[in-house]
């Protein structure tokens, strides 16, 4: 998979990540809660099953997802400050 350098990108191209990132991180925060629900619910009333480590296997991938969001925000705030010290 080919990876955008964050410093190449206009600034309207790290606006429309931005925007994504935040609706694919918090429909992927919603599922990851009733998937922890779920599984929680199936430990107590059948004991322990493999598919209890699902949600465990799965929280790295939001774990990345919030850094490259920040580095995205970062970004933009670098932008937005030596923008204003130029002016």
């Amino acid at each position: 998979m080919k990876q955008d350098k964050l410093s190449i990108l206009s600034s309207e191209r790290l606006k429309h990540k931005k925007r994504i990132y935040i609706s694919l991180l918090t429909a992927f925060a919603m599922l990851l809660s009733a998937l922890i629900v779920l599984t929680s619910f199936m430990y107590f009333t059948s004991g322990f099953t493999p598919l209890l480590i699902v949600p465990l296997g799965l929280f790295p991938l939001f774990v990345i997802g919030c850094r490259k969001l920040r580095a995205i925000y970062k970004e933009i705030e670098f932008r937005s400050v030596s923008s204003s010290r130029i002016e």
